[in-house]
């Protein structure tokens, strides 16, 4: 063979062989695309798996609150419409229990008992929704009526009412309920180590975002910055952590809107809530509004706005709150501070040109009010 042959067949060889590496080489890219892809498509499907389970046990428990709302409303007004009313005022003779369908028929709440005497029950709910399921129950009273319907101010321990004061309506010193008026809320999971992906925070933002229902903080000091929340796009929202507004900014409520938060709600510096609808606050830590900060003043009607705050509450610098409070603490009002509606709490201060004029009708449209009852 001549030397021109052979330098033609390694040449041959060369090409072939790397020929087989670049093939070999595409081949392990395209393995590694694909199992890059794999992992992706695994990863994003734990993820809307893992959101899929915190909707349906948020749903379930708003599920198992809407049952005991329900039960609680009806069994006090004796609704003959309600599954478990009968003709026994004493409640001896409740029937077993009910279910009723929930949320478009998505989900349910199944209702049950368990008595304590003839006019105590404890009233069982257990919410589903899908493959989640959530309970909550709560004792029921029979009898009397709500205080904010009677008083100005209903209080267990003696008031104090300073110099300057103005009071219309009566006053009730000594009425001490064994159990407290505000249960303690109930967060969906997972409000731990907040922030996360189910409760970010909401700082300066123009609105929540349809569906968005948790929250770590809320916090609005952009000046003159105005949120509006739908009652019928987020009618029940939970703020693990503080509620904080102020720089003259404005939350309007359009509907019915509960908001639960298990900080502290703040308002200062001129900010307003205007309620177009019902707002039902419930408050785990303290409620203070301070330095002309404004509740319900727009629209102004006392039935539509209900606080229950399980600490204590200040109205303070000429601050105005037109509604209901019920506190299991001491409610406050001093420095010019103007209230009209109805006050239920622990213990009550009144001081320092601070106004407060009764409104029987304080709370009524609130889907809570009944939580009054002793």
């Amino acid at each position: 063979m001549t030397p021109p042959e052979v330098t033609r067949r390694i040449a041959g060889t060369l090409r072939n062989e790397q020929g087989l590496a670049a093939l070999v080489a595409v081949i392990l890219a395209m393995i590694v695309v694909a199992i890059i892809v794999l992992n992706f498509l695994a990863q994003t499907e734990t993820k809307q798996y893992g959101s899929i389970l915190t909707s349906t046990s948020t749903n379930a428990l708003l599920t198992a609150e809407a049952g005991l709302r329900y039960t609680e409303k009806c069994l006090l007004q004796n609704d003959p419409a309600c599954p478990a009313v009968t003709a026994n005022a004493d409640w001896l003779n409740l029937l077993t229990g009910f279910t009723l369908p929930f949320g478009s028929g998505k989900g349910q709440f199944a209702i049950s008992f368990t008595l304590i005497d003839s006019n105590n029950v404890i009233v069982n709910s257990v919410g589903t929704f899908g493959a989640s399921t959530r309970e909550i129950s709560k004792t029921v009273i029979q009898g009397g009526v709500c205080k904010l319907t009677e008083n100005a101010f209903t209080s267990c321990l003696n008031p104090t009412i300073g110099g300057g004061t103005t009071i219309t309506g009566n006053i009730e010193v000594g009425y001490c309920p064994v159990t407290p008026l505000v249960d303690p809320i109930v967060l969906p999971p997972d409000p731990v180590a907040c922030p996360n992906a189910s409760y970010p925070d909401f700082i300066n933002a123009a609105d929540p975002g349809a569906g968005e229902t948790q929250f770590c903080q809320w916090t609005e000091n952009k000046n003159n910055s105005t949120v509006i929340l739908d009652g019928a796009v987020n009618p029940v929202m939970y703020i693990a952590g503080s509620f904080d507004m102020k720089k003259s900014t404005t939350l309007v409520i359009n509907g019915d809107v509960t908001l639960h938060v298990g900080g502290d709600f703040k308002m200062r510096d001129t900010a307003s809530i205007q309620v177009n609808g019902t707002l039902t606050l419930i408050i785990d830590g303290k409620m203070t509004l301070s330095k002309q900060s404004v509740i319900n003043v727009v629209g102004g009607d006392p039935a539509d706005v209900l606080a229950l705050v399980s600490g204590n509450v200040k109205l303070d610098n000429d601050s105005i709150y037109i509604g209901g409070i019920i506190s299991n603490g001491q409610v406050e009002l001093k420095k010019n501070a103007a209230m009209t509606g109805a006050i239920v709490a622990n213990i009550v201060k009144i001081r320092n040109n601070a106004t407060l004029t009764h409104d029987p009708t304080a709370g009524t449209n609130s889907g809570s009010y009944l939580m009054c009852l002793p």
